[in-house]
């Protein structure tokens, strides 16, 4: 009876498994599906020839199968979910992926397989980002009839293409908030000077780049808050004759002119930025020497309703490389010492939080008429408090420690005060904290809080004249309430 019983197991799993097999498989799916035909009958006659008795290890070797067809299933789903997201082999040169949510990716090589992913484009419509490698070719692009839906919020064409526009005033009514150009071929009829949505259009050339008025286009005949032009290549540069044609922010600066005619030929474009905000236009170059090594040295312009700017400003060696290249907002003008006029700050480093980090500051010398290096500028700051006059600065290296920076400028030099504050625990609670205060760096006082075996929380205060005061923390008050108490300068702590 035993044989017979299993024999009907093996039949009736052999049923259970062939029975998924009667939709369409790709071959990969075919492959896995006899895999698992193979090691279900196996599992099952294997037992039975070994003559296992009980239900038990039948049981289990049902439950191994089961495993095996509960995978499947699974795979099954998450392919499905793949081929329903969107992704696509086209065998004319089309690739399309959706690599999220939000992300198409396409690329196609040559003219007719654009052609064709313009024509499905109504099929995408609900994603916000598109990247478009063109795969080397010289496929001649509108940026109209990609956005001809008004859906994408970011555009990035790589590898090729010549960028034009078909129709300004269709192009106008889109919602694209940043456009990158990574090495293309050229720009032709390139004009966007209605696009209110657009803040960032960045570009990275390389040497098949046709110059030719290309960097003109891009540099006068766009509007937007930040625009970013690099030098990428480095088996090429270029000298700056192209500059001759630029004359946005910079046009009535004989300045400028001058500066690349005197140094075209000795000189090789590494950067352009070009920052717009509410009250002036910041444009500035920098450039590779004869080396190749990057430039100290950066040509700005700063110009506004009142009056035009131009100088050159000389960054240290050592600092220069802390400079950001890769984000619009690199330069900041900014009044952070609070005289009235607009300073210069270089960033290092932008995460979109509206901070100042790896900051180099040049400040605005009324007398001299122009931005002075300050080396005293904080390199970090997160805001400028303007009713207190001050800068501030707040940092956590771990869970048990947090330091906290006020900058003052006095006497043509930035003071710092910092608050450090550090928790000491132990297995169960909360045993120390310590405030350390210091004035440019030199050690003024200190203020130090701890838990007692009586269950009060005793606390010592030493000031800067050597005397202490000692006391006990009342019930209910906050200890973050004590470091305010003690050192009030610090009315934006809020951690200790």
């Amino acid at each position: 009876m035993r044989e017979n019983t299993l024999s009907k197991e093996v039949t009736d799993y052999l049923g259970l498994v062939m029975s998924m097999g009667g939709h369409k498989m790709a071959k990969y799916e075919r492959i896995l599906f006899r895999i698992i035909v193979i090691v279900g009958v196996l599992m099952l006659v294997g037992c039975e020839r070994n003559g296992q008795s009980g239900e038990s290890s039948i049981k289990v070797q049902k439950n191994n199968v089961q495993q095996c067809i509960d995978k499947y299933n699974d795979f099954l789903v998450e392919t499905e979910k793949v081929k329903s997201s969107g992704y696509r082999n086209d065998s004319e040169g089309l690739v399309i992926e959706i690599l999220n949510q939000d992300t198409v990716e396409v690329k196609a090589d040559g003219q007719e397989a654009y052609e064709k992913f313009i024509g499905q484009l109504s099929e995408y419509k609900k994603y916000t980002v598109l990247y478009l490698d063109l795969l080397g070719k010289d496929t001649i692009i509108y940026l109209d009839e990609i956005l001809s839906h008004a859906n994408f919020t970011s555009l990035s064409i790589s590898n090729g293409g010549i960028i034009s526009i078909k129709e300004l005033e269709s192009f106008s009514d889109n919602s694209l908030e940043n456009l990158e150009f990574h090495h293309i071929i050229q720009v032709k009829d390139f004009e966007i000077k209605s696009c209110t949505a657009l803040k960032f259009i960045t570009v990275w050339l390389d040497g098949q780049f046709e110059i030719t008025d290309g960097i003109t286009q891009i540099i006068n005949n766009v509007s937007c808050e930040n625009i970013i032009v690099l030098w990428d290549d480095e088996n090429q540069f270029w000298n700056l004759d192209f500059f001759e044609g630029y004359d946005a922010c910079l046009k009535d600066i004989y300045g400028w002119r001058n500066f690349v005619k005197d140094i075209g030929n000795e000189r090789y474009f590494g950067a352009f930025y070009k920052l717009n905000n509410q009250h002036s236009s910041y444009a500035s170059c920098e450039f590779y020497n004869r080396e190749l090594k990057l430039e100290p040295h950066i040509a700005i312009s700063v110009g506004n309703e009142e009056n035009n700017y131009f100088d050159i400003l000389e960054i240290p060696p050592e600092m220069l490389s802390e400079i950001s290249r890769l984000d619009g907002q690199r330069i900041r003008l900014e009044d952070i010492n609070f005289d009235g006029y607009e300073d210069m700050i270089f960033l290092g480093c932008n995460d979109g939080l509206e901070l100042y980090h790896e900051c180099i500051g040049f400040l605005w010398n009324q007398s001299e008429g122009r931005f002075v290096l300050n080396k005293t500028v904080p390199v970090y700051f997160d805001y400028i408090d303007n009713e207190k006059k001050r800068l501030v600065y707040t940092a956590s290296s771990s869970a048990f420690d947090d330091t906290y920076c006020i900058y003052e400028y006095k006497k043509g030099a930035f003071e710092e005060k910092k608050l450090y504050v550090t928790f000491r625990l132990n297995e169960s609670d909360l045993e120390e904290i310590i405030w350390e205060y210091y004035e440019n760096g030199v050690f003024v006082e200190k203020l130090i809080l701890n838990d007692s075996e009586d269950g009060e929380r005793h606390y010592v205060f030493y000031d800067r004249n050597g005397s202490t005061v000692k006391g006990i923390l009342s019930k209910g008050k906050m200890y973050s309430e004590l470091g305010k108490e003690y050192f009030p300068e610090f009315d934006f702590y809020n951690h200790g």
